[in-house]
């Protein structure tokens, strides 16, 4: 049984408005329920301080550290936004599909989204 293309225009509507609701408007907080793991579990690294890159070899290796530490915990933070999004839009895909299962043509997004 195929679906009417506008089913198709609604799942994607709601996709969109779902995702754009969870980037802006939840409060950020760390929090299991169940294996879920609600917004705030990437924490962004703190910045280096901005010192003024001295002459002495010791300190300047000092401070080259702390931004090689930066850049590492930065390629973590990004790695776990984007393992956050795959599984936000893996669980909102899931539940869409079961929504439109349950309620077939009944299935549809009210918005004001032009």
């Amino acid at each position: 049984m195929s679906r009417p293309a506008s089913e198709g225009k609604t799942i994607k509507q709601l996709v969109l408005a779902l995702a754009l609701l969870a980037s802006t408007s939840l409060p950020a907080q760390t929090r299991f329920e169940g294996e879920d793991l609600l917004l705030g579990g990437c924490l962004p690294p703190e910045d280096p301080y901005m010192f003024d890159v001295p002459d002495d070899p010791e300190l300047r290796q000092m401070i080259n550290e702390d931004y090689q530490t930066f850049i590492r915990a930065a390629e973590e933070y990004i790695n776990c936004l984007e393992a956050e999004q795959r599984r936000a839009f893996d669980k909102t895909n899931a539940i869409l599909k079961r929504y439109l299962q349950s309620f077939g043509s009944d299935a549809a997004l009210q918005s004001t989204i032009n």
